[in-house]
């Protein structure tokens, strides 16, 4: 009697958990419906200045081998950018028809196959949507020859939402900074970034407090350099040193505790050097003497001074706060590309052979993500801050 029980309770248990299944399984044995093959009905992207252009694709499937080859037709409907939004409690707007392109639409299931084959959607100037909104691209089966579709998992949402394009920034407390090894050893990794004709430089940065003495930012000490201060100058001047002379004046003054854009540009063949401060442009110097390439991945200057961030000469120079977005170019970038810029840029960008993002969050290592292979290394422990930038409007 006890058996009996025993057998009753344990396929009771196994119909109850079958049960539970979702809507595919539980057709399966009964109905072979057609329906998105994906592992969720959304996938989101995010809206950022970097990510432009992108691919996804997407197939059926069936629960058990279809019976027949099946013909398939996937199509955008913006209506059901409603459905999205009631389902998932959001206010998206459908994705506009200059942003994506669906190839084809058409997709086989084969006879005696549970997948079909794919159907590709490609998107593009992502970078030019609205990053304070929410966009949705409904991608449906619309047609299935001789199969019924399941409703329930018959369409695939895109959803694209703005994310901050910086999450984790460096905190370089007072005595700490950051040394490249393959600029200070002089490795074949370092020679993208010598004999220079043309540079830009540039740094994100937020200052704790400005004290009397030189704040570093990164450069050479004695050739190309962009610092903080110098002797006659005020505690949060802004100075850009080059062996033709030092760019410094009222425009250069920082303020405490905020971010700020820094670029230099220095161009030997036209003879001279800009210095611009969140875009816009704030000392500039032309018809320079006698020019030559410039050289960051080696020792340079008649003092032989080497490359770093935060960091010149002596102990005591170090920069006082945060720092994210560091990179070194070898064209003069424009005004506009340097405005346009400054929280990201892609890593394979025409003109960039250094790019150290300081968005690590953990350990001294800071990658160079241009893939050069010129990673710095911070003196001591870093402080890893959370911020959202660009900051909220």
């Amino acid at each position: 009697m006890k058996l009996r029980i025993y057998l009753m309770a344990l396929l009771l248990s196994g119909a109850a958990f079958t049960g539970c299944g979702d809507d595919v399984t539980r057709n399966a044995p009964f109905d072979n419906k057609v329906y998105i093959d994906a592992a969720s009905k959304t996938e989101t992207m995010p809206l950022k200045n970097s990510f432009r252009e992108t691919t996804r694709t997407i197939r059926a499937a069936v629960p058990k081998p279809a019976g027949q080859d099946v013909n398939l037709e996937f199509r955008v409907d913006p209506s059901l950018a409603a459905t999205y939004n009631s389902a998932y409690y959001d206010n998206a707007e459908p994705l506009g028809e200059e942003f994506y392109e669906l190839l084809d639409g058409k997709a086989l299931l084969n006879q005696g196959t549970v997948q079909s084959s794919e159907v590709t959607v490609s998107f593009r100037n992502l970078n030019l949507l609205d990053r304070d909104k929410v966009y949705v691209l409904p991608v449906t089966i619309a047609a299935a020859d001789g199969i019924s579709v399941l409703q329930s998992a018959s369409t695939h949402y895109y959803v694209f939402k703005g994310v901050p394009s910086i999450s984790v920034v460096a905190d370089m407390e007072k005595k700490n900074y950051v040394s490249i090894p393959t600029f200070l050893d002089e490795k074949p990794s370092a020679a993208v970034c010598n004999d220079l004709e043309q540079f830009t430089l540039e740094a994100l940065i937020r200052v704790r407090k400005f004290d009397p003495g030189i704040q570093t930012v990164m450069g050479i000490e004695g050739n190309f350099l962009l610092r903080i201060s110098d002797n006659g100058l005020k505690p949060n001047q802004l100075q850009y040193v080059t062996p033709y002379g030092n760019i410094s004046n009222d425009a250069c003054l920082l303020p405490t505790d905020k971010w700020i854009h820094i670029a230099a540009t220095y161009d030997m063949n036209a003879k001279e050097v800009k210095l611009y401060i969140d875009g816009a442009l704030v000392g500039e110097q032309g018809n320079l003497n006698y020019t030559e390439p410039a050289n960051f991945g080696k020792p340079a200057g008649f003092q032989k001074q080497k490359f770093y961030i935060g960091f010149s000469y002596e102990p005591g120079r170090e920069l006082d706060g945060e720092m994210s977005e560091f990179r070194i170019w070898n064209v003069v970038r424009t005004p506009e590309e340097i405005a346009e810029n400054p929280y990201e840029v892609e890593p394979d960008a025409p003109g960039l052979v250094a790019y150290w993002k300081f968005n690590e969050g953990n350990g001294l290592t800071i990658t160079d993500h241009t893939g050069n292979g010129n990673d710095g290394v911070a003196k001591s422990p870093v402080k890893w801050t959370p911020v959202t930038l660009p900051e909220p409007k």
